[in-house]
């Protein structure tokens, strides 16, 4: 039985090639010896890394519904995770004047709303959508209004 003596990684080694040798007692000993080839699978133990952790957009304000401000970019180490994510307004938008498409991480602008009238930080989480563990890292967003 091949058996692991320390924790595997994914991400730091995806695969490992052993060679095994077997050998008998005999007076003149025989051996033999076969090559294992074992796979490391991931699992989604690491959370998703905004490329920022704050972001400093700006929008003119009395702009349209719907204007794009910025596209919030994020990647998940864990192999094939990155084209899972979702992304989430997870606080400072009590007026519901951002939104952000869960898909792609655009946030479109509020619309005619007011500079005074709007908090401009917004915390967004990138998330896989079944995390093991748990795990919801936040990037800052600050949106200048002109």
């Amino acid at each position: 039985i091949i058996r692991t003596q320390e924790l595997l990684d994914h991400e730091t080694k995806a695969h490992y090639w052993l060679t095994v040798y077997a050998s008998d007692r005999g007076v003149v000993s025989l051996s033999a010896f076969v090559e294992v080839y074992i796979e490391v699978q991931d699992v989604n133990d690491n959370a998703p890394q905004t490329s920022e952790p704050v972001y400093y957009p700006s929008v003119m304000e009395n702009s349209p519904k719907d204007v794009s401000i910025i596209q919030i970019e994020a990647v998940d180490p864990d192999a094939k995770a990155s084209d899972k994510l979702s992304y989430k307004i997870t606080s400072g938008n009590p007026q519901g004047f951002f939104g952000i498409n869960g898909r792609t991480g655009t946030t479109p602008a509020p619309g005619t709303h007011r500079k005074e009238k709007i908090t401009p930080a917004l915390s967004v989480a990138a998330q896989h959508p079944h995390p093991t563990p748990p795990t919801i890292p936040t990037s800052r967003l600050w949106i200048i209004f002109h």
